[in-house]
């Protein structure tokens, strides 16, 4: 990625009535997104990028099997 921040991050998911699955989940935020991370911004900025990896990643959850969205396929470890 040319600029912005590039997250790689494993993720443990227990699906209802299933077995704990773990996935390795790749995310790239564009620069003016990427900045709500940076170690100097608000406590409000840490939080909307919390929110929008989660978001990111429970919309990629629900939507992995018939629309997948991801420019990086996650990849299944366990």
């Amino acid at each position: 990625m040319a600029s912005g921040l590039r997250l790689i991050a494993t993720v443990d998911i227990t699906p209802e009535d299933a077995r704990e699955e773990q996935w390795n989940v790749t995310l790239d935020f564009q620069a003016e997104d990427a900045v709500a991370a940076e170690p100097e911004a608000s406590s409000d900025a840490h939080s909307w990028f919390a929110l929008m990896v989660k978001v990111n990643i429970v919309e990629w959850w629900h939507t992995r099997i018939t629309e997948p969205n991801m420019p990086h396929p996650p990849c299944r470890i366990k």
